[in-house]
C-alpha cells in the first residue's frame, strides 16, 4: 500500500485538466446520450401509457391499493420493472466510458463515437448493467422496501438514519469493486472477465482504487450537502418565504449541478479510465505543453 493522499489528488488534477481541454465534446455527448435515453425510456413506457389510457385512473387507485395491502410483492414487481430503464442507464455509461478510452489513448475524442460504441457494445453493456443493477441498487432497495414494511409505514427517526448509513456503506464499497468493469469491456474484455478483473484490483490495488472512491464522494458531498441540508432545514424548521439564504443556496445547486454535467462527470470518467490504463500496462496519451519559441 503505496498510495496517499498526493497520488489520488495527482490523478484527478490530470483528469480534470483533460476534462477542462475536452468540456465541449462530453458536453454534446451527454447531450446526445441523454436524449438517447428519453426516447428508449419513452418507448418502455408505451406499454405503461397504454394501460392508463384504456384503464384510467382508476386501474392506477386499485395499484396502489395493491400497493398497501401486499407491499413486499408490489415492491419486487417494481424492481423487475426497473431493470430495462437502469440497463439503458448504464448503458450509455457504457459509451461514455468508451468515449474516455479514445481521450485516454489518444488524447482525442469525438462526441458521436458514443452512439457507435452504444450500438456496437449494447449487449455487453446491457449485462454489465443488470448485474450492476442487481449488486448495487436493488440490494438497497430491497432493505428499504423490507425496513418500510416491518416498520408499518414511512421510515423515520432512527431507522431512517441506519438505513441511510447502510445505504452509503453499500454503495461505497459495492461501486469501488466494480468501479473498472466498463473500462474492462471497453478495452475487449467479456462481461465475466470485466467483472472479476475488477474485483482483483479492487482488493489487490485497494488503496489507490478506494482512494479514488473517497475523493469522488467527498467531492460529491462537498458540492451537494449544502443544499441536502438546506432542504432538510426548510422542511422541518423555516418556511419558503424568499430570502437571500434561499437565492445563495438556489445559486450554490445550479453552480454545482452545471460543474458535474461540464467537468466533475467527465474527470471521474477519466479518472477510473486513466487508473485501469495504468493498472493493465495499456497506453496512456501523454499530453506535451507547448514549448515557448528560442529567440
Amino acid at each position: 500500500m503505496s498510495t496517499d493522499i498526493k497520488t489520488i489528488f495527482g490523478d484527478l488534477r490530470t483528469a480534470l485538466r483533460s476534462a477542462r481541454e475536452h468540456v465541449v465534446t462530453y458536453f454534446l455527448a451527454n447531450l446526445g446520450m441523454a436524449v438517447l435515453m428519453m426516447v428508449m425510456f419513452m418507448i418502455i413506457a408505451i406499454p405503461i401509457i397504454l394501460v392508463t389510457f384504456w384503464g384510467g385512473m382508476g386501474f392506477w387507485f386499485e395499484v396502489m391499493n395493491y400497493a398497501q395491502t401486499h407491499p413486499l410483492v408490489f415492491g419486487t414487481g417494481a424492481l423487475i420493472l426497473m431493470l430495462p430503464f437502469s440497463m439503458i442507464f448504464f448503458t450509455a455509461l457504457g459509451s461514455l466510458f468508451g468515449l474516455t478510452k479514445n481521450i485516454v489513448e489518444s488524447g482525442e475524442g469525438r462526441a458521436e463515437s458514443v452512439f457507435s460504441w452504444f450500438r456496437g457494445h449494447f449487449i455487453s453493456f446491457a449485462s454489465a448493467g443488470i448485474i450492476l443493477s442487481l449488486v448495487i441498487i436493488f440490494p438497497m432497495m430491497g432493505v428499504g422496501l423490507v425496513a418500510t414494511y416491518l416498520s408499518g409505514g414511512v421510515l423515520t427517526g432512527i431507522p431512517a438514519q441506519v438505513y441511510s448509513v447502510f445505504n452509503f456503506v453499500w454503495a461505497f464499497f459495492t461501486i469501488g469493486l466494480t468501479l473498472m468493469v466498463y473500462p474492462a469491456l471497453v478495452n475487449d474484455m467479456g462481461v465475466q472477465a470485466a467483472f472479476s478483473k475488477s474485483f482483483h484490483l479492487a482488493i489487490e490495488r485497494f488503496d489507490r482504487v478506494y482512494g479514488l472512491v473517497s475523493a469522488v464522494f467527498l467531492i460529491g458531498l462537498v458540492t451537494f450537502l449544502p443544499t441536502i441540508a438546506f432542504g432538510q432545514a426548510m422542511q422541518y424548521h423555516m418556511t419558503w418565504a424568499v430570502s437571500p439564504l434561499i437565492i445563495a443556496t438556489a445559486v450554490w445547486s445550479f453552480v454545482s449541478i452545471l460543474l458535474w454535467l461540464l467537468l466533475l462527470f467527465p474527470m471521474t470518467l477519466l479518472a477510473i479510465t486513466r487508473m485501469y490504463h495504468e493498472f493493465a500496462n495499456l497506453p496512456i496519451h501523454a499530453r506535451q505543453d507547448a514549448s515557448l519559441p528560442l529567440m
